[in-house]
């Protein structure tokens, strides 16, 4: 087995052209980086050192699609620890640290900017419980996450797939499910990791990867990459928002006036 690298799942050409398109992103930063792709049909790309196939019924049906990614994502990766990551990504920076990370904790995951639905347990929600985006997921190999992606997976097709899904139930709240009874340990990614750039965002630092579907991928990171300090971000004037006058030399006037 590999020692690391970086996953994209895809299960139609729409999906094989972004995978592309994010890889060769990821390229710029990482130049040897080992990439797989999984994927319902062959694609030649030299981008990937391997592509997997794993055939898929009705790929374009968005929730069998998401079945197919919680199938395969632990199952099929060559990594002992993986880095997975959607299509619709793009890398604005090198990301190779975070594999650190795993050194420590099972998974990594940063927070959905925007999916509040709470878990129900015992028929009430978890109130606060709110799901992890999956777009950004990084794992290792070990027996408390090939326990916990079998029962994601199942619950998924339970629930999602076997008709019982409720309103706002998805692959994210099928993993928050699963998650309950797992003895993986999580370690929460800064939005930095995983820029949800069609939500409003509180963004710290230099974003390096921004997760989802724009004209320009260069003008974002132009954009939203305008400050490295303390900013928020706003999806609807695709710009950020910040103090331009230092905080400190007041706030220090004032402690020293007491």
């Amino acid at each position: 087995m590999i020692q690391e690298g970086y996953l994209y799942i895809a299960t139609d050409d729409r999906y094989l052209g972004e995978a592309v398109r994010s890889a060769r992103s990821l390229r710029r930063y990482d130049e040897f980086a080992d990439i797989t792709l999984i994927a319902s049909k062959e694609i030649k790309d030299p981008l990937f050192n391997r592509v997997i196939i794993r055939p898929v019924q009705n790929a374009r049906n968005w929730f069998r699609g998401l079945g197919y990614r919680a199938e395969h994502m632990y199952q099929d990766s060559p990594y002992e620890k993986t880095f997975y990551v959607d299509t619709d990504t793009c890398f604005f920076d090198s990301c190779y640290h975070l594999f650190r990370i795993l050194d420590h904790f099972d998974i990594c995951a940063a927070a959905a900017p925007v999916d509040h639905y709470e878990i129900n347990v015992d028929g009430e929600p978890l109130q606060g419980y709110y799901p992890y985006n999956l777009g950004v997921l990084l794992f290792r190999k070990n027996q408390e996450n090939e326990s916990l992606f079998r029962k994601w997976h199942e619950i998924y097709v339970t629930k999602i797939l076997g008709g019982t899904r409720r309103r706002g139930e998805s692959d994210q709240t099928a993993f928050m499910e699963a998650l309950l009874t797992s003895k993986a340990r999580v370690y929460a990614l800064s939005p930095i990791y995983n820029a949800r750039a069609d939500f409003f965002l509180d963004l710290k630092q230099e974003v390096k990867i921004i997760h989802g579907r724009f004209p320009s991928y260069e003008n974002m990171k132009r954009k939203i990459n305008v400050t490295y300090k303390q900013r928020l971000w706003d999806p609807a004037k695709r710009k950020c928002l910040f103090r331009k006058k230092k905080i400190l030399p007041k706030y220090l006037e004032y402690v020293q006036s007491f």
